[in-house]
């Protein structure tokens, strides 16, 4: 793909891409255990927003109980409720309006 570029662009490719490289091989030993590390813990991160927000589609109820006593900026209240279908919305509505809920 990027041998598609023209020479100017692909020598300015590969000179960074070596330079890369050459800083790479110069990290210490452990370098790469700390790449995977970090690979792991995106991962982890991934999967436990991916399970939040199918929790969050397809159960808000247990999803409001779940978060009852957290609490979420104003942003990202609004960016969670846009997020809903419109009909998710108004069960939030509803919950959110019943007595020991806010």
């Amino acid at each position: 793909m990027h041998r598609d570029l023209k020479p100017d662009e692909y020598a300015l490719y590969n000179y960074f891409n070596k330079t890369l490289w050459s800083k790479i091989d110069n990290q210490p030993a452990d370098f790469w255990q700390e790449v995977d590390h970090f690979k792991q813990l995106k991962k982890n991160v991934t999967k436990f927003c991916e399970d939040f927000y199918k929790l969050l589609r397809n159960n808000p109820k247990q999803f409001l109980t779940l978060i009852s006593g957290i609490q979420f900026s104003h942003a990202v209240q609004k960016q969670v409720f846009r997020s809903l279908p419109l009909s998710h919305q108004k069960m939030v509505c509803v919950a959110l309006a019943q007595p020991g809920r806010a």
